[in-house]
């Protein structure tokens, strides 16, 4: 037990510290890195590491020691993704190019706990689907971190970065994974297609603007969505994963299994009815282009 009681102690002197600079977190000035899931400022660290151990002896100075030297060393792989200056958001940390054409880009944004992307730049008018949720804080460049957030899953969202492009960094502060999916519009006048609404039970409207129009499709198992013409180009994006069943005018039905994060490209032109034969509930966001 005596041998043992520095180590508590320590153990002990390291969260007093880790308290104190949570509470401390967003007054500072300089981001150096990442304690537990807050951004604190070196100075604040030695300075109440010095007040801390002033009434220890040296056991307990050589075991904090110890602890605070293994924690560093911890945060040294998120540290590394922050180095260097701004680059284009297809460059960035964690953000995987994985589709492009003449009409959009994807880009598979997979941020491991405790990691960040690094400041990077976003230009071009953006629709981003969220697959797996997680604890963030995001950085605008030059200014302090924001407070950390956390949406929901399949959380839907656009942003026109072409008429006010913003410099950031993504950080994940939480225990789980954040997976993103990303569609980059590089043209930026819209006008050539026109979708048409898609008034059958199942689809949900939830985003419409000059550049996209935008549903949510969720079915039980045994449910289907009626018949939908598909005027213009498109992305089908899967929040939820299944098993289901296309069918197609004129044609032999099709069984897809549809898996988490995946996304399809559509052309404009075709008709289909859609019908959950699994045993999950589907969910998946499909959009057209304008």
């Amino acid at each position: 037990m005596t041998r043992l009681r520095p180590w508590i102690l320590a153990a002990a002197l390291l969260v007093a510290v880790a308290n104190y600079m949570t509470a401390n977190a967003q007054q500072m000035q300089e981001t150096v890195f990442i304690a537990g899931d807050r951004p604190v400022n070196a100075e604040q660290v030695w300075q109440n590491l010095q007040s801390a151990v002033q009434q220890g002896g040296v056991a307990v100075r050589r075991q904090l020691k110890i602890l605070i030297l293994s924690a560093f060393g911890a945060v040294q792989p998120a540290l590394a993704q922050d180095e260097g200056p701004p680059v284009p958001l297809q460059k960035s940390a964690y953000h995987v190019p994985v589709f492009s054409n003449e009409f959009l880009n994807v880009l598979r944004v997979s941020v491991p706990s405790q990691r960040s992307s690094g400041y990077h730049i976003h230009s071009l008018d953006q629709f981003r689907i969220l697959i797996e949720e997680a604890d963030l804080t995001g950085q605008v460049l030059g200014e302090t971190p924001a407070a950390p957030y956390r949406d929901p899953r399949g959380t839907v969202t656009y942003t026109a970065y072409s008429k006010k492009p913003v410099t950031h960094q993504l950080i994940n502060v939480g225990p789980t994974a954040f997976h993103n999916i990303v569609i980059t519009l590089p043209e930026t006048q819209p006008g050539r297609f026109a979708p048409a609404p898609r008034e059958v039970l199942g689809y949900t409207q939830v985003l419409d603007n000059e550049r996209i129009r935008a549903w949510r499709l969720v079915l039980e198992p045994g449910q289907s969505a009626g018949l939908i013409s598909q005027q213009a180009p498109g992305m089908r994006v899967i929040v939820q994963g299944g098993e289901i069943v296309e069918s197609v005018p004129g044609e032999r039905e099709r069984g897809m299994l549809l898996r988490l994060g995946d996304f399809y490209w559509q052309e404009p032109g075709g008709k289909r009815a859609v019908r959950n034969i699994g045993t999950s509930l589907l969910e998946v966001v499909e959009l057209e282009l304008k």
